[in-house]
């Protein structure tokens, strides 16, 4: 999963922002996809977002919002200009700890990876590590 749930979203989105571009008003613009006014005007600015951030971090072009907002939260923002640095399973293994994040964002990473040409890795194989009974901290009971 990228940025756009499907083929036909990120078409919409392109196409709404070129045409702005090009000096069309949101109301044609609105009326030629079949939108609102306040849709196309989200849309719009939410791909100028998407485009200034991709400009930045090239590596959130293959990757859900969802798991962008993770890594930027829990590990940190500047491992999005360097993506190598995340394929680390020590780091892999933080980002899974964080709260909200699972096996769906573990995934999305890793078909980011393979997507932007960077060395992926097994997201079973990292969660079947953590779990180990090495890797666990258990309490004695006295």
């Amino acid at each position: 999963m990228n940025r756009y749930r499907t083929k036909e979203a990120k078409k919409q989105a392109e196409t709404i922002f070129r045409l702005r571009q090009q000096g069309k008003s949101y109301q044609k613009i609105a009326a030629q996809a079949g939108l609102s006014y306040q849709n196309t005007v989200q849309k719009y600015r939410k791909e100028c977002l998407f485009r200034e951030q991709a400009f930045y971090y090239p590596f959130i072009e293959y990757i859900s919002a969802r798991t962008e907002k993770a890594i930027r939260r829990c590990i940190g923002e500047e491992l999005l200009e360097q993506p190598e640095d995340l394929n680390n399973p020590e780091t892999i293994g933080t980002l899974f700890k964080w709260p909200g994040v699972n096996n769906g964002v573990l995934n999305d990473l890793a078909e980011g990876f393979t997507a932007a040409g960077y060395e992926s890795f097994d997201p079973e194989k990292i969660i079947e590590n953590l779990f180990t009974r090495k890797n666990r901290a258990y309490r004695s009971i006295d």
